[in-house]
């Protein structure tokens, strides 16, 4: 296992702005890493305790405090099941792909277009704030459309003529009409996310129109010109301040050690999945990946993802809003969709593997809870790092943004359920108790000073002392053992 470094940043106890709430005044907090190198396996075991990283700042909210809390959610791509919605959104994209002849549109692309700009401008992700703010997760632009797929259909204005429903009810040998009949399937429409994205991508692929590559996270100038029509198009960003280095910190550079997958052990290793029913042909191994989709032969979305041992972890998203046909095809959502499905066949590649992270859930943001829609999801409780069905604990947060998701799932024998105003289960002090830990095992930690790995109780007293205040509030987050796994930069 590599060695895993950190700086620990100091709490200076400023506020930062927030990009959900849009305060007027700065009302986010969080606590802070850098991360110089991490281990695939620590970082999976850091998001499982609510961190999350935006190039190789490491960030958790501090949830007692922060405006608006954000708790973690992740996806069980074995057991999803893709609603209507999902299906639909795939189909917008077959249709069109299958359609076009170039980008400069299709027949009636326009119609089928969705308002671009709907609630983006209530959004901030600029790139000068990407080290304080969460990804804007994929498709916060499709949100919109997925509710209006929920919305009842307008009864029609038209009116009936009686008699002629009654011949229909005759004319209908064997049929009662006013017995609900039993949905017949569709041509056996395929209902795994697998199946469905092969068949939506198979005859794209044949015809070379529709092309996707998962490589690994590097500077290329034309993932960089897609950023910034992205940031300027969407985001508002002003072009000048969007600098070839500010991309390199924020979605190439990683601190994940990259392992190949010659470096997995076999015993983690599975091979149950047929070469030609595969979305990906061999896993590609552990570390930061940017999934790119062409269109015919050029670039118009790419993903930031994270693989690591148990999950396949969403950093951020872009594509082309220039172009109409894009605009369209709800990229966002098919991205999530077909990330989805390849986690799934990771899952059949690496034992352990088979999750999904969305990122935050933000529940006192509206626009931002599209990411429960997508099922089964979980939600990781702040305190005691359980995960529990997203459905349960949307209920709890509509009354309270802060609480501690465990105890619905209480113990058979605790039958009471707690006053509203119960603090040791609602609201800011419910979260606060963190790990606790023998002090005295901090002297065990590992640190790195002059140019060398020391001992943290190997320090002269004065220097120890300063360090020890530094790392206490940082062990209290993620435990002790994790904390002895990494090495302290002072």
């Amino acid at each position: 296992m590599s060695n895993t470094i950190v700086a620990v940043i100091a709490d200076d106890g400023e506020p930062s702005s927030c990009g959900y709430c849009k305060s007027e005044k700065p009302s986010s907090h969080s606590d802070g890493v850098w991360m110089y190198h991490v281990s695939a396996e620590t970082y999976q075991r850091l998001i499982d305790r609510g961190w999350r990283r935006s190039g190789q700042y490491a960030y958790k909210p501090q949830m007692g405090v922060t405006c608006c809390p954000a708790y973690t959610i992740r996806l069980d791509a074995l057991a999803f099941a893709p609603s209507h919605g999902n299906k639909k959104a795939v189909k917008k994209l077959r249709k069109l792909v299958h359609g076009s002849d170039s980008l400069g549109g299709v027949d009636d692309a326009m119609s089928v277009m969705e308002d671009s700009s709907r609630n983006l401008d209530s959004i901030e992700a600029s790139a000068e704030n990407a080290f304080v703010k969460p990804r804007l997760e994929f498709a916060v632009q499709d949100f919109a459309s997925l509710q209006s797929q929920h919305q009842s259909p307008t009864p029609s204005a038209k009116r009936v003529n009686t008699s002629e429903v009654q011949e229909s009810k005759t004319s209908k040998k064997g049929k009662q009409p006013w017995v609900k009949q039993p949905k017949q399937p569709k041509n056996n429409a395929p209902s795994d996310i697998v199946d469905i994205i092969l068949d939506a991508e198979k005859e794209a692929l044949s015809s070379k129109k529709w092309r996707v590559e998962l490589v690994p996270a590097v500077f290329e100038r034309e993932t960089f010109d897609l950023y910034v029509k992205y940031q300027t198009l969407i985001h508002k960003d002003k072009q000048e301040n969007l600098e070839e280095s500010c991309f390199q910190r924020f979605l190439v550079d990683s601190p994940i050690t990259f392992v190949h997958p010659n470096e997995i052990p076999n015993e983690k290793r599975c091979y149950n999945i047929p070469k030609t029913q595969a979305i990906i042909q061999d896993f590609p191994g552990f570390g930061t990946f940017h999934q790119k989709y062409y269109l015919h032969d050029q670039l118009i979305a790419v993903s930031v993802l994270d693989i690591l041992p148990h999950s396949v972890s969403a950093v951020y998203f872009i594509y082309d809003p220039s172009i109409p046909i894009v605009c369209s095809m709800s990229m966002g959502v098919y991205s999530a969709l077909r990330e989805c499905a390849m986690t799934k066949q990771f899952a059949q590649m690496i034992k352990g593997l088979q999750y999904y992270y969305m990122g935050y859930y933000i529940h006192s943001c509206t626009k931002m809870r599209y990411k429960a829609q997508f099922k089964p999801s979980e939600l990781l409780c702040p305190k005691m790092y359980t995960w529990h069905p997203v459905e349960a604990c949307s209920q709890l947060l509509d009354i309270h943004k802060v609480a501690r998701l465990s105890y619905l799932y209480q113990a058979p024998n605790e039958t009471t359920i707690p006053p509203l105003s119960d603090d040791t289960v609602y609201g800011a002090r419910a979260i606060l108790t963190k790990f606790v830990f023998d002090k005295q095992s901090l002297g065990g930690l590992k640190v790195f000073q002059e140019g060398k790995v020391t001992l943290l109780k190997l320090l002269p007293k004065g220097i120890s002392v300063a360090v020890l205040k530094q790392l206490v509030s940082f062990v209290e987050l993620v435990g002790m053992d994790i904390a002895q796994e990494i090495i302290f930069v002072i």
